[in-house]
């Protein structure tokens, strides 16, 4: 019997020095400590004292085009041949994939003095949408892991028409996303897949992928905007 106390006090005496740091780290968890006074919240700027913190080179003038609420979280944007301006918003960044918050804004100038003075939205529950691009009355979208195209066919100024071209983008890292749509001087539309990369196939008309995979790297590739021919650059 004395064995068996003897153990027990010894039993005791683990659980207590296993426990104690477990309280400890408890009490000392991020969500127990308040960072009020190490990070103190920053005001709102207003658009023109934002402008003013740039430092802009001789020859050169900076103005502001368009602010909240006309827009929220703009990543990138393009003109089409109707001097519209589509901005896509990346509002979910970057936690909020499943909430879809992405969306495509459509600026208007009513007034004509060459900025824009009403928005609606074009295109919504996107992901993450970083690149925009114009090309016969719609645009095309890099919304990872997929480009998408996206036109209004009646005219309502809401695209009717989405459909998702190529697929296989990476999405492992938030900041590295496929970007920077441009429609070069080869008739094609280039673009760069960032530090994710990806397999890259297209997208039959049934939504399905269909065809070999094209790998891409830290690489650009380009486009046709047929919708069928893909490249890697090299």
């Amino acid at each position: 019997m004395p064995h068996g106390c003897r153990c027990s006090s010894i039993f005791a005496a683990v659980v207590l020095i296993v426990c104690r740091p477990l309280g400890l780290a408890a009490a000392e968890a991020p969500g127990n400590v308040d960072y009020a006074d190490v990070l103190p919240r920053i005001a709102q700027q207003s658009p023109a004292s934002a402008r003013d913190t740039f430092l802009v080179q001789p020859g050169f003038e900076l103005s502001l085009m368009a602010a909240e609420p006309l827009l929220a979280s703009p990543v990138a944007i393009a003109w089409d041949e109707n001097n519209r301006l589509f901005v896509a918003e990346m509002r979910g960044y970057s936690e909020d994939q499943d909430d879809r918050l992405g969306r495509i804004r459509l600026l208007h100038d009513n007034d004509g003095d060459g900025r824009p003075d009403r928005a609606t939205v074009f295109a919504d529950g996107l992901v993450w949408p970083t690149a925009v691009c114009c090309w016969d009355g719609g645009i095309f979208v890099g919304d990872a892991p997929d480009i998408i195209f996206l036109k209004d066919n009646d005219g309502d100024g809401v695209a009717d028409q989405r459909q998702v071209v190529f697929t296989g983008f990476g999405t492992n890292n938030v900041q590295g996303l496929l970007n920077s749509f441009a429609f070069c001087l080869d008739g094609r539309i280039h673009g760069s897949a960032s530090s994710n990369g990806g397999s890259i196939r297209r997208v039959g008309n049934d939504g399905e992928p269909v065809g070999p995979a094209v790998k891409l790297a830290r690489q650009d590739f380009s486009f046709h905007h047929d919708f069928r021919r893909f490249l890697a650059i090299f």
